[in-house]
């Protein structure tokens, strides 16, 4: 069995997100999904944004299951900061969101971030 890294990422809708890091080399596979929120089984009808009320408060999410010798963490963040533009409000729903598995996608994931704001600002 060959060993690989996850990677949690919400940005806008997540269909195009998944599809976007389904494309890199070395990701393995993604999965879309809910995060956040109180509802313990969240679906589209429930996660509180587009029926204009609050509750749910679910941001999508892209599980990326990826093989960390063919792509690093670093080269996903760097598509993700490059395909939405963070700094924007968003909609809890599509809000850009960085769930790290580790100190070192932490470091990594805000590292990246000071960079990219310089771009967006």
């Amino acid at each position: 069995m060959s060993k690989f890294s996850l990677a949690y990422l919400g940005m806008q809708c997540f269909w195009g997100s998944e599809s976007t890091f389904a494309l890199l080399p070395g990701v393995l596979k993604t999965r879309v999904g809910y995060s956040g929120g109180t509802s313990p089984s969240p679906t589209y009808k429930n996660i509180g944004d587009h029926t204009g009320k609050e509750e749910g408060g679910m941001e999508e999410i892209v599980e990326i299951q990826f093989n960390p010798e063919l792509t690093k963490f670093k080269e996903i963040i760097n598509l993700f900061y490059s395909k939405h533009n963070f700094t924007l409000p968003q909609k809890t729903q599509y809000k850009s969101v960085i769930l790290y598995v580790d100190e070192e996608q932490k470091k990594i994931a805000l590292e990246e971030m000071e960079k990219a704001k310089v771009i967006f600002n």
